[in-house]
């Protein structure tokens, strides 16, 4: 096995993590283990820091490395987006509850 291989492999880890990120599916633990591992033997793998780039750069690893990690973050962003919402919702509900149940003084005759 050559650093090209490994390299591909790394990258199509990359693209199946990405698809499951477009798809909405997060049970990503299986993908990003099986990544980890590429790596490592990457970083087992001898080789000259020049043909790392010049492999990296014709496989396109740093645009998809870029891809990924702006859907990540836009991804993560919308879920705190959502659970920001479901936060003020409860407040608001909770809040309304509460006026709903005491007494209003300004209802009672005098």
């Amino acid at each position: 096995m050559d650093l090209n291989e490994l390299l591909n492999q790394y990258k199509n880890k990359t693209l199946e993590i990405i698809k499951c990120l477009e798809n909405d599916n997060y049970d990503l633990k299986s993908l990003i283990k099986e990544r980890e591992e590429v790596i490592n033997k990457i970083k087992r793998f001898k080789y000259t820091q020049e043909e790392f780039k010049r492999i990296s750069y014709s496989l396109g690893l740093y645009e998809l490395e870029q891809e990924m990690i702006s859907l990540i973050n836009t991804k993560k962003n919308l879920a705190k987006e959502n659970l920001d919402k479901a936060v003020k919702r409860d407040q608001v509900n909770s809040t309304y509850n509460k006026i709903q149940s005491e007494p209003y003084i300004l209802s009672q005759r005098l």
